[in-house]
């Protein structure tokens, strides 16, 4: 093949209490957390990452077991 260039990362990770990734106000545990970088494209880090959550759901929906009804969060620094 040829090069492949990314310009861009999502970086997520399963939540679970062990891990802290907690909603803070109801206790509940998130499913998955996420961040998006794409420093090429002039952004050091998405502080929404909705378009990312559009491919992650399907993604953790299937690592899951097919649960239907997912709790992600954006865990950006801004």
């Amino acid at each position: 093949g040829g090069d492949v260039t990314y310009s861009a990362v999502i970086v997520t990770l399963k939540g679970s209490r062990d891990n802290g990734c907690v909603h803070s106000e109801t206790g509940e545990v998130y499913d998955f957390v996420s961040r998006f970088f794409a420093p090429h494209n002039g952004v050091p880090e998405d502080p929404v990452t909705g378009s990312a959550h559009a491919v992650l759901g399907p993604y953790w929906a299937e690592q899951l077991n097919g649960k239907c009804k997912l709790l992600g969060m954006c865990c950006s620094k801004w």
